[in-house]
């Protein structure tokens, strides 16, 4: 299991006293497929120091592709542009690291999957949490499993439950499923997304291609969390977390933004919804991650 510590402020002035080296850079994942429409990758820069400290420094890292114009990177990750293999380098503290990603396939536009692009993004905005849907009765009059562990039912619920009035197929925009978590009608569970968002793209092209359930491809396996342990030193520091999914074919595909962060105690540790942890007191807590009914856990 992942251990995070969260190391006194006192500790963090002391293994600051002197000026930060950089020993060392490295970048995860050191190399990755981006394959098909809207393809990216989120990325992890982390600075080794003398002093033995490991940081997080991917927001402060520079970056650059090479050849220009197959990625667009930046602190937030790796965007696909078109075919081509290229060669990413983070730079910091006078010292770099590369990785090395392809892209493929980007022109083929697949269908969008109620498993791997719908019932995600449930699980991700909290609709399937214990203190919404996801409850033993549910919530205004919609019930879908706890965290995501039966995708099959969700789709029943959301598609045929109540005479179908959740999905409007000739009319996508007004239904229901859309209407709520933006807030175009008054939601109990208050804004989840915005009409430009990429939620609600997935939500509205899977309604108007006829939502389907695509039960015949491949099944996520299970998700791992990098990285593995980590120490933060010092009030407010900050770590990334990078979220890989194992499919049932073999694939692997870049989950971080397609999941839930929990943290069990938020006055040791928080985590926002792009799985970033902030170290707030001297403790140890966990980070629970969760998608499709897989979990893993992070110890902070």
């Amino acid at each position: 299991m992942t251990r995070f510590w969260v190391v006194p402020v006192l500790l963090a002035r002391m293994a600051f006293a002197s000026a930060e080296t950089v020993v060392r850079l490295s970048i995860y994942p050191p190399e990755a497929e981006l394959s098909g429409e809207h393809a990216r990758q989120s990325m992890l820069v982390m600075a080794h120091l003398e002093n033995g400290v490991e940081r997080d420094v991917t927001a402060e890292a520079t970056y650059k592709s090479d050849p220009p114009g197959v990625l667009r990177v930046s602190s937030e990750g790796a965007v696909a542009v078109r075919d081509g293999a290229s060669r990413v380098t983070a730079s910091y503290g006078g010292r770099s690291a590369e990785a090395r990603f392809t892209v493929t396939h980007l022109d083929s536009r697949r269908p969008v999957s109620f498993l791997s692009d719908i019932a995600p993004i449930l699980t991700q905005l909290g609709c399937t949490g214990s203190n919404c849907h996801g409850s033993v009765r549910g919530k205004s009059g919609l019930k879908l499993s706890l965290f995501g562990a039966r995708p099959d039912l969700d789709y029943e619920a959301i598609v045929r439950a109540d005479h179908g009035r959740r999905v409007n197929l000739a009319h996508p925009d007004e239904s229901l499923v859309l209407a709520k978590p933006t807030m175009k009608i008054p939601h109990g569970g208050g804004l989840r997304f915005r009409p430009d968002s990429e939620q609600f793209d997935l939500i509205r092209r899977w309604i108007a291609s006829g939502t389907t359930y695509d039960n015949g491809g491949p099944k996520l396996d299970s998700i791992q969390v990098y990285p593995d342990q980590q120490i933060l030193v010092g009030s407010n520091a900050k770590q990334r977390l990078i979220v890989t999914g194992r499919f049932s074919d073999g694939a692997f595909a870049d989950l971080t933004n397609h999941v839930r962060y929990s943290s069990n105690d938020d006055s040791t540790a928080s985590v926002d919804d792009r799985g970033v942890v902030t170290g707030k007191r001297p403790g140890e807590t966990a980070i629970m991650i969760r998608v499709q009914g897989r979990t893993t856990v992070a110890r902070i």
